[in-house]
């Protein structure tokens, strides 16, 4: 197809971005993804680096152009007409150009895709014409669509991670549920059958029995622990007061199996462990293999909106941190070097709330649903709602969302365990999505409330 257009006639080869649309190729990615996670073995699918690696592969690789590096070439198409055909190299994934953007644009953009090569063919009609205006304005019109693909990638991220976890979760359940059932089928397993052959050789003497391996599949954690091994003397003196007090702690000194790989045993604890305390030293800044592949795990796990890493500083400064991950130095943390563990204690007993853990599973075997937790959280409640899914082994979800105590003007939603501290629209945003989530998953919403009347927390 040829366009007149005032001294030149653009050679249309194709319209470009005219395919599926981005959020139908996000589904189909992760569909893609969950079937490809389900065929893993076990130890791949909860290692949870292997696991952050495998994510990647089915991220989209938006396109670079490369403008700076274009080239061009004439070709004699009669003997009064040349064609002019630029050259725009590019990095990233060819197959984006067939990706339609969620962003509207009256115009179109179109052109030629050759490996990693944009083609723009024009036939001029006077020699003044200027062809690099006219292939620079094309430029724009995929750069834009480009940019919008781009965009779209947090999107992306967060839906893949979701299903990444969910499968990850069943993955982890089904293990136990095999597990359970081995150790309570109460029948003795049948051995395999004898052929004649080996039946002819007198058996061995049986040795005695070896104690049963002890597994580690339903093993869970309160805190994994993440230090370097010069500040052990003091991590020890913190996992011990928190012991004390019923806290559940995964310590490489006595959680780690005899024999066992270091970073097999690593990442047991990094999964099955509810938070993580993370003692920020000059030894851990020193970008140890050990405790830079457990900070790359924990913030991994971080991607849903979970709140895990709670951050001691250990002898560093604001400034250190900031040199190591500005991610953590914005976080707020506590300081502590000296002996005294008595707040760090106490400020995980918060987190956890153990109060109304205990009030929630005594509602939990009643039919009628739990009040809000008023009395065990003194923050001002701003708009709550609970879920139910139907069917057998129904599952709750309550999240509420109250005013935070720590930055004024701020809000902290509370799900469960986690809490997310933010802005009212970072806030919103995440029980917005939240709720769309808990849809997705079968979960039904039976209440309701926004006391507080402020709108952006209004659920449709």
């Amino acid at each position: 197809m040829e366009n007149t257009n005032g001294g030149y006639v653009f050679v249309a080869t194709r319209l470009l971005f005219a395919g599926c649309d981005i959020y139908d190729f996000v589904e189909e990615q992760r569909e893609r993804l969950k079937r490809a996670y389900e065929a893993l073995p076990d130890e791949q699918a909860l290692d949870e680096q292997f696991v952050v690696d495998f994510k990647t592969k089915y991220m989209l690789d938006v396109p670079r152009l490369k403008p700076d590096e274009w080239t061009s070439e004439q070709k004699q198409i009669t003997p009064h007409s040349i064609e002019v055909v630029a050259y725009i190299p590019f990095d990233g994934d060819p197959s984006v150009f067939d990706i339609r953007p969620s962003a509207m644009k009256a115009t179109v953009a179109q052109g030629e895709i050759v490996e990693h090569e944009v083609l723009i063919r024009l036939k001029p009609t006077m020699p003044q014409i200027d062809v690099a205006a006219y292939v620079k304005r094309e430029l724009g019109e995929i750069q834009w669509r480009l940019e919008s693909l781009r965009g779209s990638m947090e999107y992306m991220s967060q839906q893949l991670e979701i299903t990444l976890r969910t499968c990850m979760q069943q993955r982890k359940r089904s293990i136990e549920n095999r597990i359970q059932l081995s150790e309570n089928i109460g029948i003795p397993q049948r051995k395999p059958a004898v052929t004649p052959a080996a039946a002819s050789v007198p058996e061995p003497k049986q040795a005695p029995p070896a104690p049963a391996a002890r597994t580690t599949a339903q093993q869970t954690w309160d805190i994994f622990m993440s230090h370097a091994s010069p500040d052990k003397p003091w991590v020890c003196g913190l996992v011990k007061a928190l012991r004390a007090k019923g806290v559940a702690v995964w310590f490489d000194e006595d959680s780690l199996e005899w024999g066992e790989d270091l970073q097999r045993g690593i990442n047991r604890g990094l999964i099955n462990s509810r938070k993580a305390i993370a003692v920020l030293s000059q030894s851990y800044l020193a970008q140890r293999k050990w405790t830079e592949a457990e900070i790359s795990g924990l913030l991994a796990r971080e991607k849903l909106g979970e709140v895990l890493i709670l951050p001691i500083w250990h002898g560093i400064t604001e400034v250190d941190l900031k040199q190591y991950n500005l991610f953590l130095a914005s976080r707020i943390a506590k300081i502590s070097d000296s002996d005294n563990y008595d707040e760090i204690v106490h400020a995980v007993l918060k987190v956890f709330r153990r109060e109304y853990e205990v009030a929630h599973a005594e509602n939990a075997q009643t039919s009628t649903p739990a009040r809000p937790p008023d009395g065990t959280d003194k923050r001002e409640l701003v708009a709550y709602a609970w879920y139910e899914q139907k069917g057998p082994g129904a599952n709750r979800a309550k999240v509420f969302i109250r005013r935070s105590d720590f930055i004024p003007g701020n809000f902290v939603l509370v799900d469960g365990e986690d809490e997310h501290d933010g802005s009212e629209q970072d806030v919103a945003t995440k029980f917005f999505m939240g709720d769309q989530y808990l849809a997705n998953q079968g979960y039904t919403r039976t209440h309701f409330s926004n006391p507080s009347n402020i709108r952006a927390f209004n659920l449709p």
